[in-house]
């Protein structure tokens, strides 16, 4: 249940980073100002769980932060000239 929540958020991050097709309609807007929230929620959830979570799920939080946040920097970061 709780690997369930965590990616629940991080689709919505991965949706708000533009990451996600939707196979019936426009894609989804990038919005890089709601994908930092998303991140930051999954992080506050990272860090007030410390010590709570099986070993599976430290591992998942780990990932998914690791991923959007490289992600992120990825598309906020100015393109090379």
């Amino acid at each position: 249940m709780f690997s369930d929540l965590v990616v629940q958020l991080a689709t919505q991050a991965a949706m708000y980073l533009g990451l996600v097709t939707d196979p019936l309609g426009p894609q989804f807007p990038t919005d890089l100002r709601a994908a930092r929230q998303m991140i930051d929620i999954i992080s506050m959830l990272k860090e007030k769980t410390a010590g709570n979570l099986t070993p599976d799920e430290g591992v998942l939080l780990e990932r998914v932060l690791t991923d959007l946040r490289m992600q992120y920097v990825s598309m906020a970061s100015p393109p090379r000239q």
